[in-house]
């Protein structure tokens, strides 16, 4: 399965996404004995992911460390968009807000394949937007 987020492949996404579930609020009114409920609607769908991607298919390191830089700059660049995203399993979840993107030491060398390569794993802040 090839995973993806916002169009742009990956090799790894850790953590699931969290579809929309009801929200039920509890409240107390004084002089009442008990509690009463609300519900609220769909919502409750924060969640993190975190991406990973192995640039090593070039046999130099500069360019894998270009192709590194160009992959951050288009994940950052989803911040603030409503993205599909397509999980290691195949699923995919429609409507997804990224909230917040965090690149901040994304990059890291590694050697695969006897190639010098670099890794980048970028955290995502998301909420499901809406259910269809």
């Amino acid at each position: 399965m090839s995973a993806s987020i916002g169009g742009q492949s990956v090799d790894i996404i850790r953590k699931l996404a969290v579809d929309l579930k009801l929200r039920t609020e509890k409240f107390e009114v004084p002089g009442l004995d008990g509690y009463g409920a609300q519900t609220l609607g769909l919502g409750d769908s924060e969640f993190q992911l975190i991406v990973v991607k192995y640039c090593s298919s070039y046999s130099d390191l500069a360019s894998n460390n270009t192709a590194a830089n160009t992959l951050i700059a288009a994940l950052n660049a989803l911040e603030g968009t409503i993205i599909s995203l397509v999980d290691n399993w195949g699923d995919t979840y429609n409507h997804v807000l990224v909230g917040a993107v965090e690149s901040n030491e994304a990059k890291s060398p590694m050697i695969h394949l006897g190639n010098n390569g670099v890794r980048v794993q970028v955290t995502f802040a998301c909420v499901i937007a809406n259910k269809s």
